[in-house]
């Protein structure tokens, strides 16, 4: 299986950078990675299956994982100009 990066505007907030990240998951496949380039929020993704039914979303690192769901990936994002470390997650 390859990989497919996207790259994601720095001015993005957080919802939308869940939402943007979300949509794609479900096209090409599982969230695998989260870095934060100068020129934005970059997504890597590895190709298959998506999931459509229970898409990722961005949490700030600092509250942990959310009860009931289940931690995909952590990594450094921009949202709002502003650079976060961030955990995906996926509902259980």
């Amino acid at each position: 299986m390859g990989q497919k990066t996207f790259t994601y505007p720095r001015e993005f907030s957080l919802d939308e950078l869940s939402e943007a990240i979300a949509a794609d998951e479900a096209g090409v496949g599982k969230l695998v990675g989260l870095n934060r380039p100068f020129e934005g929020s970059v997504a890597t993704f590895e190709y298959g299956e998506g999931h459509p039914e229970k898409g990722v979303r961005l949490v700030p690192a600092a509250g942990g994982v959310p009860k009931g769901h289940a931690k995909v990936c952590e990594g450094q994002v921009w949202a709002g100009g502003q650079a976060q470390t961030v955990i995906a997650v996926r509902a259980d």
